[in-house]
């Protein structure tokens, strides 16, 4: 087994999400709300499983491994799952909102992007921080065995 599973595997993971946020922003613009629904389905899965992968064991086994350097704190990543289910949350309300009769589509659309491009710059700001810290630490300090299972974890939570 390579010694950046994880880290290679959580990067691909983050890599599909920020391309399927695109793909939805993109069907959004297309004024094809039914399909960005769909896809947002997809994903909020995905960020849901990925969280519950991590926060169900990964989180406590990385906070086992002791002092981190600034900026890799247990409790930040956390704190940005937090922040993350909490945007997903308010993308969940404004994407079921859309169509309504309100205001013309269009400008539901216009103000619904920008909860999307922050929960893009979230994740994007969340994955260097697992890639730079939280994910080398573990392909680092576990051992094949605990790595592969983890691996095997955070691969079913993928789109």
């Amino acid at each position: 087994m390579e010694d950046d599973g994880l880290t290679r595997l959580n990067g691909e993971i983050h890599e599909r999400l920020d391309e399927a946020l695109l793909e939805i922003m993109e069907r959004l613009t297309e004024l094809d709300i039914a399909a960005a629904h769909t896809r947002w389905g997809a994903v909020r899965e995905s960020l849901l499983a990925h969280r519950a992968c991590e926060d169900g064991g990964v989180h406590q086994r990385y906070a086992e491994l002791g002092e981190r350097p600034r900026g890799a704190a247990p409790e930040l990543f956390l704190t940005d799952h937090v922040t993350l289910e909490r945007l997903a949350g308010v993308c969940e309300e404004v994407i079921v909102a859309l169509g309504s009769p309100s205001s013309p589509l269009r400008r539901q659309v216009v103000l619904a992007l920008p909860h999307f491009y922050r929960l893009r710059n979230l994740l994007e700001h969340h994955t260097l921080r697992e890639q730079r810290f939280f994910y080398p630490a573990l392909d680092e300090h576990l051992s094949d065995e605990e790595r592969a299972g983890f691996i095997e974890e955070l691969a079913a939570t993928a789109l």
